[in-house]
C-alpha cells in the first residue's frame, strides 16, 4: 500500500478540492497550458489534493480525466476524505452518484449530477486504492486535510500489513473502537449524551452558554473518534475541545478543528485542502500559515468550489467566492479557473 508518495523534480500545479466540478477543471487547467493527455508542454506536472468527487456537475468525468492519467504517471493524487467514502461503501450526502440506488435522488438533491455507471464501480474502487496519503520531495508536502508526521510514520510502518486503504481504516478502527467503549461505558456518559441531545433545541445565539467542560466525557469520546485513526486524520483532520458549544453543519458542536498549520514550524513547505476558504476573504489567496520569517510554510488550496452546487440551486452566477485554485511551485503563484493568478507572499 502506497503511504507517501516522491513528488517528480521539475515545475508543479497543485490543485485544489474539484468536488466534480469538471467545467471549472476543464478552464483550470487550459489557464495552466495543460494538454488533454494531462502534459505540459513546459514539462510541469500536474499534483491534486484529494476530494476529486461529490457534489457537484459530474464526479465521474472528473475521474475519467483524472485517474488514468495517475495510473500512467503523468499526474499524481492524494486520497482525501471523499475518495476513501467511496472506496469503504460509505454513503453520504453528495456521493449518491456513486451507488445504487442513488441515495441523493431519494432525497430530492443533486438531480442533475450523472451517475457512474455500475459497471464501472469497481475499476474506480481500485484505481482510487492505489493512490497515496501524502506526497513529498526536499522542498514541498501535500496532503489532504493534515500534515501529522506521528500518523504517517504510524501508517508507513504498518502498511504492509494491509491491502489497501478500507482494511487499513478497519483496522485502526477496531483498534479506537474498543477505548471508544471504554469512554461510553463510565458513569454519567449517557446522562451527558442526554443533556447534550437537549441543546439541539436551543436558537442557536443561545448554545454559546453552554461549555463543552460541562460534557468532558462525551467530549473525550468525540476527541478519540476524530483522532485516533490516523487515516481519518491525515484525510479529515484533528479537532479538539472548543470554548463554548458551538453551531455547525446542522447541529451543536463540542469540538472545534484544529489549525495545525498555525502551528506547523517546519522549513518544508506543505500544500493542502480540505479546511474550504474564500477567494477573497480578508486574508486573501497569498496567505501562508506558520510561516519561518520569510519562507512559506502551510498553504490551503481549497477554495470552496465545493459549494458551487448549492449557488447554482439557488440560481446565482457569481462564483467569485468560490473557484477552484492551483498553486504553482516553486513560483508560489496561485491561478483560477477563471483566469485570474496572484503572486503568493514567500
Amino acid at each position: 500500500m502506497n503511504v507517501i508518495q516522491k513528488l517528480p523534480e521539475g515545475a508543479l500545479d497543485v490543485v485544489g478540492d474539484v468536488h466534480g466540478e469538471w467545467s471549472a477543471l476543464r478552464a483550470l487547467l487550459a489557464h495552466l497550458g495543460y494538454r488533454e493527455d494531462g502534459t505540459h508542454p513546459d514539462g510541469r506536472t500536474l499534483v491534486f489534493v484529494g476530494d476529486l468527487v461529490d457534489r457537484g456537475e459530474s464526479s465521474p468525468a472528473v475521474l475519467d480525466w483524472v485517474l488514468p492519467k495517475v495510473a500512467d504517471g503523468r499526474v499524481v493524487c492524494v486520497i482525501g476524505n471523499h475518495e476513501l467514502n467511496l472506496i469503504r461503501g460509505d454513503a453520504k450526502e453528495g456521493n449518491g452518484w456513486f451507488f445504487e440506488p442513488n441515495h441523493d435522488h431519494a432525497e430530492g438533491k443533486f438531480r442533475d449530477a450523472p451517475a457512474l455507471p455500475p459497471t464501472k464501480r469497481t475499476e474506480v474502487v481500485a484505481l482510487l486504492d492505489r493512490l497515496p496519503i501524502a506526497a513529498e520531495r526536499s522542498d514541498l508536502r501535500i496532503v489532504h486535510a493534515c500534515w501529522d508526521p506521528v500518523s504517517l510514520n504510524e501508517l508507513t510502518t504498518t502498511a504492509a500489513h494491509y491491502s489497501g486503504w478500507s482494511s487499513c481504516f478497519d483496522h485502526f478502527q477496531r483498534r479506537l473502537d474498543e477505548q471508544l467503549r471504554a469512554v461510553a461505558a463510565q458513569s454519567g456518559f449517557e446522562e451527558e449524551c442526554r443533556r447534550f441531545d437537549q441543546l439541539r433545541e436551543l436558537p442557536t445565539d443561545e448554545l454559546g452558554l453552554h461549555s463543552p467542560a460541562d460534557y468532558p466525557l462525551l467530549a473525550r469520546y468525540q476527541a478519540l473518534e476524530q483522532n485516533g485513526n490516523p487515516v481519518r486524520v491525515l484525510t479529515s483532520g484533528k479537532e479538539e475541545m472548543s470554548g463554548e458549544v458551538f453551531h455547525a453543519g446542522g447541529k451543536p458542536r463540542l469540538l472545534r478543528r484544529v489549525h495545525w498549520w498555525d502551528r506547523y514550524a517546519d522549513q518544508v513547505a506543505v500544500v493542502y485542502g480540505h479546511h474550504w476558504r474564500k477567494a477573497t476573504n480578508a486574508q486573501g489567496p497569498d496567505h501562508w500559515y506558520g510561516a519561518q520569517g520569510s519562507r512559506p510554510s502551510a498553504y490551503c488550496v481549497d477554495f470552496s468550489v465545493g459549494s458551487r452546487f448549492d449557488k447554482r440551486a439557488q440560481g446565482q452566477t457569481d462564483f467569485s467566492e468560490c473557484r477552484l485554485g492551483a498553486v504553482r511551485w516553486p513560483e508560489a503563484i496561485v491561478m483560477f479557473d477563471d483566469g485570474e493568478s496572484v503572486q503568493t507572499q514567500r
